[in-house]
């Protein structure tokens, strides 16, 4: 549920202001009051956000599931192991 509220937050962020924000940080406090935690995961329940021209939103899942990982162009979740 944490996961969409970020997804759905950098999608209004995107939408306001032509291009998806650089850090998490950004979305607070226009789209969220606060960056939520990151639930069943390793690496403290923080969430990992990329923008280096293709954002990306992942977390480290529970071993040995790998990272879980969720790509706003194509708008799909993967693994990468």
């Amino acid at each position: 549920a944490n996961s969409r509220r970020i997804i759905a937050a950098c999608e209004q962020f995107q939408a306001t202001n032509g291009t998806f924000p650089g850090t998490l940080d950004e979305l607070v406090p226009d789209q969220l009051p606060s960056i939520p935690r990151a639930k069943y995961c390793l690496a403290y329940g923080e969430f990992l956000y990329f923008n280096y021209g293709r954002p990306m939103l992942g977390w480290y899942v529970v071993p040995p599931f790998g990272r879980r990982t969720y790509d706003f162009e194509t708008r799909r979740w993967s693994y990468i192991e």
